[in-house]
């Protein structure tokens, strides 16, 4: 019973399936002798490239927010299947942290849960594919983490002053490190769209 609700939900949380060019990278993939995720992924990668031209050419910033958020999902789905809802899920959950959190702890909180959401993936692949080679989305979540962190960070020192305002009696690192963070401050909470365009 459970089974057959997570295949439904697995099913509906990747409409798009990408068959020709899976059965494509199969094909490749066994002419190659390189795993088929693997090369769902370098593809992937390669393809950012031209796809990053393009977004840039677009004027709107809210048409770059939205392509990023169709390009970023369409990728995530294509090389981990259902697994990119756990980046969505961490994503919605951060930027709940933010808006609800006194600024002096969201930072603190944000990467305790994203912390804990990474290690239970990986505990979870542990017991399903102990020491498989498998790509899954455990490898973004890795990168999500630190990104999402970061966000929480540079929202703090945006609205916490002691974070960034210079004393007299800063040493010459104190200033370089405040001086920096202040470059990455950001002020106010970013919408949605665009939280999720930059996830």
């Amino acid at each position: 019973m459970v089974s057959q609700i997570l295949s439904t939900l697995s099913h509906a949380a990747t409409p798009l399936r990408f068959t020709m060019l899976n059965e494509q990278l199969s094909h490749l993939s066994e002419l190659a002798g390189v795993p088929v995720d693997q090369l769902r992924f370098v593809v992937c990668l390669l393809a950012a490239y031209p796809l990053a031209i393009i977004v840039r050419k677009f004027p709107s910033i809210t048409a770059k927010h939205w392509l990023h958020i169709c390009i970023g999902i369409s990728i995530a789905q294509f090389v981990y299947g259902a697994g990119w809802l756990h980046s969505l899920l961490s994503s919605l959950i951060t930027y709940a942290l933010v808006c609800v959190l006194p600024p002096k702890h969201a930072p603190f909180v944000v990467f305790l849960v994203n912390m804990t959401y990474v290690a239970a993936l990986h505990i979870h692949r542990m017991r399903v594919n102990y020491m498989g080679w498998s790509m899954d989305s455990t490898a973004s979540q890795m990168l999500l983490l630190i990104k999402l962190t970061s966000f929480a960070f540079n929202y703090h020192d945006g609205v916490v002053a002691s974070a960034t305002s210079l004393k007299d009696g800063d040493s010459e690192h104190i200033k370089k490190m405040k001086q920096s963070r202040k470059q990455l401050a950001i002020p106010e909470i970013p919408s949605l769209l665009e939280f999720l365009g930059f996830v």
